[in-house]
C-alpha cells in the first residue's frame, strides 16, 4: 500500500506551518513494493499521502520533475520536483523522494512547499526595477537605465543581465518566482547580485512593493549546526554552529553552494528562516 500506517520506526520531521518535511521509517520502508515507474510510484505516494504534504491531486500532477535518476548498481530511482504555482516556481520547494527498484519508497522530503495558493504572474514592478531594488538592498543604487537588456535566458529559467559594476562581476541572474512567506505565498524576483570578491548576493525582492524578503551572501554566509566529531565517539558531544567558507583561490562558479537547501545521507540543511541557527 501506499499509504502510511502506524510503525514504531515511523518518524516525521513537521515545518513550521504543520506540513511535513522529512518522513522516513528507521524500520523499514515507507510502503511495500508497487507497480509502474518511480515517478508514478513518487507521485501515488504523495496522492495518497495528502494530509502530510497538503498538495492537492492537481498540485502534485503540476509538479516539475529535476531529477529522475536511476542508480544502476542498486536499482534506486531519486526523484526531485519542484512546485510550480500559475507558472512560476516556488522557491525552495523542493520535493524528493527515494523509489527501490521493487517499488518502495524509502524517504520523501519537502521543501517550503505551499499547498492550495494562487498568485498573479504578473506584479507591479518589472524585472529591471526588481534588479534595482535588489541591487538597492545590496547597497548599490542604480539607475534604470544602467541595466541593460537580457542578454540570454538560461535553461534554468534565469534571465542573465550584464552586470554594470564592471569587468570581474558575473552577470546579474534574475527570475520571478514565489516565495512562502509564512505560509502564504508572495511573488518576487531572485536575483544574484555580485559586488565584489567577498560579496555575491542571493536576494528575494517581493516583485509588487521592492521590499527585500532574503538575502544571502553565497561567499560568506553559508553555516550550519554539526557535529564536530562522531556523536557515537562521545556520548557528551554537541552540535556547534560551522561557518562554512569558500574555497578561495578556485573559479568564482565554483561555490559549493548556490542555493539554500543540501540533502544528503549524512546532512539536511536549509533555510533558516527565522535565524535561530535549528
Amino acid at each position: 500500500s501506499q499509504m502510511l500506517g502506524l510503525s514504531d520506526g515511523l518518524h516525521v520531521d513537521v515545518h513550521p506551518i504543520g506540513l511535513a518535511k522529512a518522513v522516513i521509517n528507521y524500520n523499514g520502508f515507507l510502503t511495500v513494493p508497487q507497480a509502474g515507474n518511480a515517478d508514478q510510484i513518487a507521485r501515488q505516494f504523495l496522492h495518497h499521502n495528502e494530509g502530510l504534504f497538503g498538495l492537492s491531486n492537481r498540485e502534485i500532477s503540476n509538479l516539475r520533475i529535476t531529477m529522475n535518476n536511476l542508480d544502476e548498481t542498486t536499482g534506486v530511482t531519486y526523484m526531485k520536483y519542484e512546485q510550480v504555482i500559475d507558472g512560476l516556481l516556488v522557491f525552495d520547494s523542493e520535493i524528493s523522494l527515494t523509489v527501490t527498484a521493487r517499488g518502495e519508497v524509502v524517504i520523501a522530503t519537502a521543501g517550503q512547499i505551499i499547498p492550495g495558493e494562487t498568485v498573479n504572474p504578473s506584479p507591479a514592478f518589472s524585472i529591471e526595477n526588481g534588479i534595482a531594488a535588489a541591487f538597492n538592498h545590496c547597497g548599490i543604487t542604480l539607475n534604470l537605465d544602467q541595466i541593460q537588456g537580457v542578454k540570454h535566458k538560461s535553461e534554468n529559467g534565469f534571465a542573465h543581465f550584464a552586470n554594470p559594476l564592471g569587468e570581474g562581476r558575473e552577470d546579474i541572474l534574475a527570475m520571478l518566482v514565489v516565495v512562502n512567506v509564512h505560509g502564504q505565498a508572495v511573488v518576487a524576483y531572485r536575483v544574484f547580485v555580485h559586488v565584489s570578491s567577498l560579496e555575491w548576493y542571493d536576494t528575494l525582492v517581493d516583485a509588487n512593493t521592492g521590499n527585500l524578503i532574503y538575502r544571502f551572501n553565497i561567499w560568506l554566509d553559508a553555516k550550519g549546526t554539526v557535529y564536530t566529531s562522531s556523536p557515537g565517539l562521545n556520548e557528551t558531544n554537541a552540535r556547534a554552529v560551522q561557518r562554512f567558507l569558500p574555497r578561495f583561490g578556485v573559479k568564482r562558479k565554483d561555490v559549493w553552494l548556490l542555493g539554500t537547501s543540501t540533502t544528503g545521507n549524512n546532512v539536511d540543511a536549509y533555510l533558516d528562516r527565522n535565524a535561530d541557527e535549528f
